[in-house]
C-alpha cells in the first residue's frame, strides 16, 4: 500500500509552488504538513477559505445536511437552494435578479461568455493582458499569458489589450488609463464586441489596480456601444477587498458578475453567474452537480458567518493597516519596487528573482506561507478574512524582516 500511495502521488500534477509539501490538517488561518510543521496560510488556498479552515459551525451544518438530503434531481427546486438564492441576491443590487447555478469560477466565466454572445448576437470579447479568468477553453482565451495558451490555439475570438497599471506602473497610471479608454472605444465602435470582462484589480498577475474614473468610464463606453460589462468577482468577491463585492468600491453596475471561491470557502464546490432576467431570458444552461442541497446548505451558513463575524469590515480595516505598515517599514528599501492592494489582497513587488525566492524561502522557514503571482517577483498576501491583528502583525514582521535582511 505504501508503494501504491507513493506511485499515485508521483502521477498527480501539482501546480505552482508547492515545495513538495504534503498537508495533513488545517485550522483557522493555519495548515500543517506531514512533518508536523505549522504554517500561517497567507494565500487562503487561492483566496478560497475566507472564513478559515475547520470552521465548527460549517462542520455542524455538513453533518446535519448529510442526514437530511445530500443530492437531488438538479432540475428540481430545494429548500436549501431557495434559501441560498435569497441570501445571495440580498447582497446585490436589485437589478441583478437572476442566478445561473455553476460549480467553479471557470464555469461561471464560461456561462457569462455564453450569455453575452447569445444576448448581443456579437462574436468578440475584450479583456486585459495578463488577466486570469479560468482554465477552461473560453476562459483561457480571454486571459492568461500567451505561453500558457499556445498549445491550445485556436481559441474563441477574443482580443487582449495592455493593462494600464502593468504597462505604465503607478506613476503613469492616469495617462495609461486615458490611453486604454481610447483603445477600447476604437474597438467598440466596430460593433463586433459582445462583452468586456475585467476584475477590479488584476489579482493573479499581482494585484494591479484600476482607478475609479477608469472603471466608471469603461461602464459608460459599454453602455454607449451596447457591450456587456462582465465583472469577474471569483477572487475578489465576498469581502476579500473590504467590500462584499469589489465593484462596490467604484460605484459601477456590471451586467453580469461571476462568483465562486468565497461562496463555498472550500467547504463546498459552488459558484454562480448572476445577471438580470432580460439578459438571461431564453438562455438554456444546465450543470449536473451545481447547487446540490449539501453545497447550498454549506454556502448559506458561510454567508451567515461573513455577517456574524463582520469579516468584510475586518478585511477593510486590516487591509489598510497592513498596507500602511508595509509602506512605513519598507520605505526606502531598494529591493521593494511597489506595494499595492485592496482589502486583504496585497502585493509586494521585489526587484529581482534571486531576492524574491530568498524572501519566500525565509518566510516559509519562519512558518509563513506566502503566495506568488503570475508575473515575476511579486509576493502575494491574501490571508483568510478571520485573521486577527495579532496574527497579521506577526506575519508582517516576518515578511518585513525577510525583505530587510
Amino acid at each position: 500500500m505504501k508503494n501504491l500511495k507513493s506511485k499515485l502521488g508521483e502521477n498527480q500534477l501539482y501546480p505552482f509552488h508547492s515545495w513538495g509539501m504534503k498537508i495533513t490538517k488545517a485550522d483557522g488561518i493555519y495548515f500543517y504538513d506531514d512533518r508536523g510543521n505549522k504554517y500561517a496560510d497567507l494565500t487562503s488556498s487561492a483566496s478560497v477559505v475566507n472564513i478559515g479552515y475547520n470552521n465548527s459551525k460549517v462542520k455542524e451544518i455538513i453533518k446535519k445536511q448529510i442526514n437530511k438530503l445530500i443530492f437531488s434531481p438538479p432540475w428540481c427546486r430545494t429548500d436549501e437552494a431557495d434559501e441560498l438564492a435569497e441570501k445571495l441576491l440580498n447582497y446585490l443590487p436589485k437589478y441583478l435578479d437572476t442566478i445561473l447555478r455553476v460549480n467553479t469560477g471557470s464555469e461561471s466565466v464560461e456561462v457569462a461568455l455564453k450569455l453575452a454572445r447569445k444576448y448581443t448576437k456579437k462574436e468578440k470579447f475584450l479583456s486585459f493582458e495578463h488577466s486570469y479568468h479560468g482554465h477552461t477553453m473560453a476562459a483561457m482565451a480571454i486571459g492568461m499569458h500567451g505561453g500558457t495558451k499556445k498549445d491550445y490555439l485556436p481559441l474563441i475570438t477574443s482580443d487582449i489589450i495592455p493593462h494600464p497599471y502593468i504597462k505604465g506602473g503607478k506613476d503613469n497610471l492616469e495617462k495609461e488609463c486615458s490611453e486604454t479608454l481610447r483603445i477600447i472605444e476604437e474597438r467598440f465602435v466596430t460593433g463586433k464586441y459582445a462583452a468586456f470582462i475585467t476584475e477590479s484589480l488584476a489579482t493573479s498577475a499581482g494585484n494591479h489596480l484600476l482607478t475609479k474614473e477608469f472603471l466608471q468610464s469603461l461602464r459608460e463606453l459599454c453602455s454607449k456601444y451596447s457591450v456587456l460589462l462582465i465583472y469577474d468577482e471569483v477572487l475578489t468577491g465576498f469581502g476579500r477587498t473590504g467590500k462584499m463585492f469589489s465593484f462596490e468600491h467604484f460605484n459601477i453596475l456590471p451586467d453580469i458578475i461571476c462568483l465562486a471561491k468565497g461562496l463555498g470557502c472550500g467547504y463546498a464546490t459552488i459558484g454562480a453567474t448572476i445577471t438580470n432576467n432580460k439578459i438571461a431570458n431564453g438562455f438554456d444552461y444546465f450543470s449536473t452537480f451545481a447547487w446540490n442541497p449539501l453545497a447550498c446548505a454549506v454556502s448559506s451558513k458561510v454567508l451567515d458567518i461573513y455577517k456574524e463575524k463582520k469579516l468584510v469590515k475586518n478585511a477593510e480595516v486590516l487591509g489598510k493597516y497592513a498596507i500602511n505598515k508595509l509602506n512605513k517599514d519598507l520605505n526606502n528599501i531598494k529591493l521593494v519596487k511597489d506595494i499595492r492592494g485592496l482589502g486583504l489582497r496585497i502585493a509586494i513587488e521585489i526587484s529581482d528573482k534571486v531576492s524574491f525566492d530568498k524572501i519566500r524561502e525565509t518566510c516559509l522557514k519562519n512558518s509563513v506561507f506566502t503566495g506568488a503571482s503570475d508575473l515575476p517577483c511579486i509576493l502575494s498576501i491574501a490571508p483568510p478574512l478571520i485573521i486577527s491583528k495579532k496574527e497579521m502583525d506577526k506575519c508582517l514582521d516576518i515578511i518585513i524582516d525577510a525583505i530587510k535582511n
